[in-house]
Parts: C-alpha cells; sequence; structure tokens
C-alpha cells in the first residue's frame, strides 16, 4: 500500500500505475470452476428449450401462411366457367372471324379466361395481336 500512497503523490507515470495495478487483482480459485459449471447448465437448458422453441417458431410460421394464403385466396375473383359447348363455339367463331386455324383460336378463347391475362383485354374489345 506503501507503493500507492507514494506514487498518488505525482510520482511515477500512468504507464507505471497500470502496471502495478496488476499485481492488486487476482481471481478467486474457484473462480473458473464456477464459471465452467455456469457455462455447462445454460448449455444443458439450451439443449433442453431449442427443440421446443423451433417447434413453436415452425407452428406460428405454419398458421401464418395457413393464414396468408387463406386470405390470398378469398380476395381473388373466382374464374369464369365455360362448358365444352361454350368453349368449341367461341373457338369457331373466332377462327372464322379471324381466318386463322382453330386450334390456334382455341388457343387464344382458353388464354382470354386466364386471370390478369393482356390477352383477355384485346380479345374482349375485338383487336388481334400485331406481329412484326
Amino acid at each position: 500500500m506503501n507503493d500507492l500512497q507514494q506514487h498518488s503523490h505525482g510520482d511515477g507515470s500512468i504507464e507505471e500505475w497500470i502496471e502495478r495495478a496488476g499485481n492488486y487483482v487476482r481471481p478467486s480459485d474457484e473462480l473458473r470452476p464456477r464459471v465452467l459449471e455456469k457455462v455447462r447448465q445454460q448449455t444443458q437448458q439450451r439443449k433442453q428449450t431449442g427443440p421446443l422453441l423451433g417447434m413453436i417458431g415452425l407452428g406460428l410460421a405454419a398458421t401464418l401462411s395457413f393464414v396468408w394464403v387463406g386470405q390470398s385466396l378469398q380476395s381473388m375473383a373466382p374464374l369464369p366457367r365455360m362448358t365444352s359447348e361454350e368453349v368449341e363455339h367461341r373457338a369457331v367463331m373466332r377462327s372464322s372471324m379471324t381466318n386463322q386455324s382453330l386450334d390456334w383460336a382455341l388457343m387464344e378463347i382458353m388464354e382470354a379466361q386466364r386471370p390478369n391475362s393482356t390477352s383477355s383485354i384485346r380479345f374482349a374489345t375485338g383487336e388481334t395481336e400485331k406481329t412484326p
């Protein structure tokens, strides 16, 4: 302690103070075993609760995805239904109006039935696709 009192009056540099302070601080002999035991306990606790938390997270993600998909399906407009006779009649009419093959007219009729299709807008307005 005399060393500390001697340097408190301005003798010595800060580096010397730090160097001498290293000799004053000593961990107890039981510190390392206590820390290791605490780490073992935390590791064991993680091993026990980890899978449970994973299952809870997975269940929550599945529930939220089912809710999201269900709401998405409800917000979609139902697709217009046509009988095979209506499809055939429209394809024949389109084929004769545009002088194109029946199979191509049938493809355009079916394409027009798809939601968010630009060809359904062209078909509804009577436009034909222009090829360069």
